[in-house]
């Protein structure tokens, strides 16, 4: 029963790390586009922010992958 809720809870997360891991220069851009005064582009966004944005999704979906197997 508490795998079944803290997967139901966890998976929209999991999905945005998904989503990361797939288009890293636009989740770095999820949220943020109000804070400059120019249009933004994926092409503003360096390559180290993408391999870094990417790292952190795969290390975020492997840590609630056990934490979904451990409960």
């Amino acid at each position: 029963m508490y795998k079944l809720i803290i997967f139901i809870l966890s998976s929209p997360m999991l999905g945005l790390f998904i989503y990361t891991f797939f288009n890293p220069k636009k989740s770095f851009l999820l949220g943020r586009k109000w804070m400059f005064d120019y249009d933004v582009d994926e092409d503003d966004v360096s390559d180290a922010v993408a391999i870094y944005n990417k790292i952190f999704s795969v290390v975020g979906s492997i840590i609630i992958i056990i934490a979904i197997l451990r409960s």
